[in-house]
């Protein structure tokens, strides 16, 4: 507390911290929001450094304080030294888990002849995955006052080669799942190995040279193929894809593209580049040239690392490798290290392409700082600077959009120290003359080429989506202004939807009986029932129950075509759907999507926030995702979500089985009918799964 503080300031003399690292609990999800809450909450305010052997020291939001790096002035003298938290000091955040995958690009251009290296760039590619494994498996510990012991972090891997983008059968996985360890390193590199020789030599004709007319997409193909790996790995815990290839991968499509960049950050996805250069004369590439600029941007994008493996620095034993500072830590502040700045192919290098910064929009909004912040950082942006006076403190935020020279420029301002105050939001665009230029135009010529025409048009929607997302961030967090919004009305406390959705059409309705309900209660949640649920994790922190659904009645002995190709879970969903609607404190739309407040122990009359439970039917899979809001303590979404699985796991039918026919009529008893159901012990409605299962479901249709 405070009072510490002062105790601390007075007894030692406070160092300025230049590196803090954080160790992240695996009990519950560790949100963005609660690593920067740690920053603002510690800001120029004395601290130990913490003994990592000491469990009790970790904070109740789930962080812990494990290392910390004086400035260049000051030096290391004894444990009980006390630091402080300033605008320059940088956080770095590891997990003592961490779940990665490495996409191996298989193309025809791999199975070239590097004349430099002398080898085959195929080669090359299984020689750097190898030191990748050996290099992150190294035990090693944290600069600064760490005195514990080595560090090894528990590593899943899976490892997926791919030699198209759009080819059902162009991605083959060589390894799922694995724990990375001393034990088991070698034989993940020699089923690799063996696998990959065995794909070539049995290569059917032209499989991999096809790949060669079309690479546009074989990047897209990585990106899609690495978060269904990850989705199949534990939880809980830091992750990422690590595409190693030689640069070829053509030009994607922008659209598709930046949908997927989109997924990465919002799920927190890093998505690093090894680069093998396979040759120090671009002249002798056979005309296959390395897109650095479009690997640099998608790992800036993601907060990944592009690693050029000709520029390896050398580390000594115990010290974190290249490899391991790269690919096992997150930060939400730009790495001085690599840059944001990104090197053109196309011009000169010794042009110097002047950019002009222009201010874009200006507005307040009633939503705390850390709040508005943490927003961002779930679109991509990184903290370029912090400056703070006595009474005031800004945080500059930068946005790489695209490959071109175009930055966003995030200024958040508000009153210090931070509490509900409003936040002061000025947005610059840093780009060169002619954009910004063709950007200021009303109206698009008719003689402007498509290409220029699709960009402005992306960067423009691009604008409106910020403005719409600050928006929609001050509706949800409004929740408790007006206690109109959490009071639930008679015709609701029954299990009556507020909407509905009417045939063939794609706006929400007021129902009938909900009519009554005053405007400006319905006017709140219309909204944020309209969200769409691919960009809901700007605005909330997302956790997901997947279960499959018990069928109506016994599976027939023989299946054939006709009426019983069709299997129902009518039964099992409205025993689910009855459950939610007395769990939750009112129905926003019948078998769709239900709401549920979150009430403190101190207070149960008023609510502090709410989340949202969407049921997403792909019958028999069934998945319920819930949707709490930015700022909800870990602890107690791990708290709901478990009660919630308790909840599902716990519902049960009535299962009805028939008496069978006996051989002799005499021998039935009296009264008795035959095949007429009876009830016998209950099943469980539903079969909780720990994977994705609905983006693993085989689905067969009539025509191919």
């Amino acid at each position: 507390g405070p009072r510490n503080s002062m105790e601390l300031q007075t007894t030692n003399k406070v160092k300025d911290a230049k590196e803090v690292f954080i160790l992240l609990n695996r009990d519950f999800r560790i949100s963005r929001n609660i690593r920067l809450s740690w920053f603002f909450k510690n800001l120029n305010l004395p601290f130990h450094a913490i003994n990592p052997n000491d469990k009790d020291a970790a904070d109740t939001s789930g962080v812990q304080v494990v290392s910390v790096v004086p400035s260049e002035n000051d030096e290391i003298q004894s444990d009980n030294d006390v630091y402080r938290v300033t605008t320059d000091t940088k956080l770095t955040f590891i997990s003592s888990g961490c779940r990665l995958v490495f996409g191996l690009d298989l193309s025809a251009s791999l199975l070239r002849v590097d004349t430099f290296q002398h080898c085959v760039v195929i080669e090359s590619i299984l020689y750097n995955l190898e030191e990748c494994l050996v290099s992150l498996i190294k035990p090693h510990t944290l600069p600064g006052t760490y005195t514990g012991p080595l560090i090894n972090p528990e590593i899943y891997v899976t490892i997926f080669v791919q030699w198209h983008g759009t080819n059902y059968n162009s991605e083959k996985v060589l390894v799922q799942g694995c724990v990375l360890n001393e034990s088991s390193i070698c034989h993940i590199i020699e089923t690799v190995e063996s696998k990959v020789y065995n794909i070539i030599r049995m290569d059917e004709p032209g499989r991999l040279k096809s790949a060669l007319q079309k690479r546009d997409d074989i990047l897209v193909g990585i990106l899609r193929t690495g978060l269904l790996a990850l989705g199949l790995l534990p939880s809980n815990t830091s992750s990422g894809v690590i595409i190693l290839t030689d640069g070829v991968l053509g030009e994607p499509d922008a659209s598709t593209l930046e949908l997927l960049l989109s997924q990465y950050q919002n799920s927190t996805t890093s998505c690093s580049f090894i680069h093998l250069n396979p040759s120090a004369f671009s002249l002798c590439d056979f005309g296959c040239i390395s897109n650095c600029e479009l690997m640099q941007f998608v790992a800036n994008s993601t907060k990944g690392q592009y690693i050029d493996t000709f520029a390896l620095p050398v580390t000594t034993s115990d010290e974190m490798n290249y490899y391991q500072k790269s690919l096992l830590q997150w930060r939400f502040q730009i790495n001085q290290c690599s840059g944001i700045e990104l090197r053109s192919i196309i011009r000169y290098p010794d042009a110097q392409e002047t950019l002009i910064t222009r201010k874009q929009d200006e507005r307040t909004l009633r939503v705390p700082l850390n709040t508005v912040v943490s927003s961002r950082i779930r679109e991509g942006y990184e903290i370029k600077s912090i400056t703070q006076t006595k009474n005031n403190i800004e945080i500059h935020l930068k946005y790489l959009w695209w490959k071109n020279p175009t930055y966003i420029e995030y200024k958040a301002s508000a009153s210090w120290p931070l509490s509900r105050n409003p936040t002061k939001v000025v947005v610059y665009v840093t780009s060169t003359y002619e954009f910004l230029h063709d950007a200021s135009k009303r109206s698009q010529s008719n003689n402007w080429m498509m290409p220029r025409r699709q960009l402005l048009h992306r960067f423009l929607r691009f604008l409106q989506d910020l403005l719409q997302a600050d928006h929609m961030l001050y509706h949800l967090q409004s929740f408790v202004n007006d206690p109109v919004r959490y009071t639930i009305f008679d015709i609701l406390k029954h299990g009556q939807g507020l909407f509905y959705l009417p045939p063939n059409a794609s706006e929400y309705v007021l129902s009938t009986q909900a009519e009554h309900v005053p405007s400006l209660f319905s006017s709140y949640w219309k909204p944020i029932l309209s969200l769409d649920v691919s960009i809901w994790q700007k605005w909330l922190h997302i956790h997901r129950i997947h279960l499959i659904l018990k069928h109506d009645t016994p599976l027939p002995k023989f299946i054939s075509d006709g009426q019983n190709n069709t299997f129902q879970c009518c039964l099992a969903f409205s025993h689910l759907t009855m459950m939610l609607k007395n769990w939750c404190s009112f129905v926003l739309m019948e078998n769709h999507t239900y709401v549920k407040f979150v009430y403190e122990s101190t207070n149960e009359e008023t609510p502090t926030s709410f989340f949202l439970v969407r049921l997403s039917n792909k019958s028999p899979a069934l998945v319920l995702k819930l949707a709490f809001q930015i700022g909800v303590a870990g602890q107690t979404r791990k708290k709901l979500v478990m009660e919630l699985q308790e909840k599902v796991a716990a519902l049960s039918t009535p299962t009805a089985t028939s008496i069978k026919r006996s051989r002799h009529p005499t021998a039935r008893s009296p009264g008795t009918k035959s095949n007429r159901p009876h009830f016998s012990a209950a099943e469980n409605c539903a079969v909780l799964m720990h994977k994705p299962v609905d983006q693993l479901l085989v689905r067969y249709q009539h025509h191919p």
